[in-house]
């Protein structure tokens, strides 16, 4: 049975250390575009390593602006301490309700998640479209703190489930989902970062933009493996709702 840390662990939103991680993480390159460890295809956007007051996502020589990040690490903040608040709130309403009026739930703030991709997909097509990158750390800011009520969502009704009506099968269902979440929010996230420096890199070097292209493959590939692990929980969850 999966801890209490597990599950709640996967409400933290949008981990750009982790998508940074996932990046650095591809394999050494072989061939003649080798060009030793600076290259270029294997290196972090500048400033993402520290991740300290700025995020700079343009290359210098190309005038690129610097965001300034204090304004999202206060909203950050403002959210974390209301959360506190909220859960206990929510803890209190679900606890009156029964498994399948749960289960409900659980099923809508899902259903939520999906939309929340979405919409965050469709708001990095428009930065890579407009060329405003600078506007992407508020993007993320946005998805993080409507993915973040999604979870604490999840996590409560989870909660609720175990420790109160003692579905212990499907309260660990839910862990696991929380779990792959997690996973599918960071390697998006690598993989929108991944898209802006292939934009960044294409007026350069072609050899850096094709093996920037193909990590980006690489994570598509990971994420259609890791959807199909979510569909699965989520097919075992229904099941679980008819059987018992």
């Amino acid at each position: 049975m999966a801890d209490n840390n597990t599950a709640s662990s996967s409400s933290k939103g949008i981990d750009i250390r982790q998508a940074l991680e996932i990046l650095s993480a591809r394999g050494d390159h072989t061939g003649p575009i080798r060009d030793g460890p600076r290259c270029g295809c294997c290196e972090k956007p500048p400033n993402f390593a520290s991740l300290g007051q700025t995020i700079q996502l343009i290359d210098s020589e190309n005038n690129g602006s610097t965001t300034d990040l204090q304004e999202i690490e206060d909203l950050r903040n403002k959210v974390s301490e209301e959360r506190a608040k909220r859960r206990n709130e929510m803890e209190e309403k679900l606890s009156s309700l029964n498994k399948e009026e749960l289960m409900k739930c659980f099923f809508e703030a899902q259903e939520q998640r999906v939309k929340t991709y979405r919409l965050y997909d469709q708001g990095l097509e428009r930065i890579l479209k407009t060329g405003q990158i600078h506007e992407y750390p508020s993007l993320c800011t946005e998805t993080t703190a409507t993915f973040s009520v999604l979870s604490d969502s999840i996590n409560n009704i989870r909660k609720v489930l175990l420790e109160t009506l003692k579905q212990t099968s499907i309260a660990d269902l839910i862990a696991q989902l929380q779990d792959k979440e997690r996973t599918k929010l960071n390697l998006t996230a690598a993989l929108h970062l991944e898209r802006i420096r292939i934009q960044n890199q294409q007026a350069s070097d072609d050899r850096i933009t094709k093996l920037l292209v193909e990590g980006a493959a690489s994570l598509r590939s990971q994420m259609g493996e890791n959807v199909e692990e979510i569909n699965g929980i989520m097919d075992e969850l229904r099941c679980s709702l008819v059987d018992e």
